[in-house]
């Protein structure tokens, strides 16, 4: 291996840090927003939030990427990679952090 391929990994791994961080700044307040939600029981929300998590948490991330890199295009909402990435990962912490908060 060449110096040129350990610059090439760092860079992979500072790349897959940032978006491991933008996930989680990003995926832990929606999903105290949905706890509060389920929480308070807000009528109208409830339901709604109660199908997405059950949704969510049953795909496994792998397909969550799949449909956003590949799926949202065809009905015409194109993403970047990385705004992909950053969305893939922030979708199935809420849900997770919206299930636990909902203790019933």
């Amino acid at each position: 291996m060449d110096w040129s391929d350990y610059y090439s990994l760092l860079q992979g791994a500072a790349v897959t840090v940032a978006l491991s961080l933008a996930g989680i700044a990003l995926g832990l307040p929606a999903g105290l927003g949905l706890a509060l939600i389920r929480w308070r029981r807000v009528s109208i929300l409830d339901p709604t939030v109660a199908v997405f998590v059950s949704l969510l948490r049953a795909a496994p991330a792998v397909t969550l990427g799949l449909l956003v890199y590949f799926a949202l295009p065809t009905i015409g909402l194109s993403i970047e990679p990385i705004p992909a990435a950053i969305l893939t990962l922030v979708c199935p912490p809420p849900p997770s952090t919206a299930r636990s908060g909902a203790a019933r």
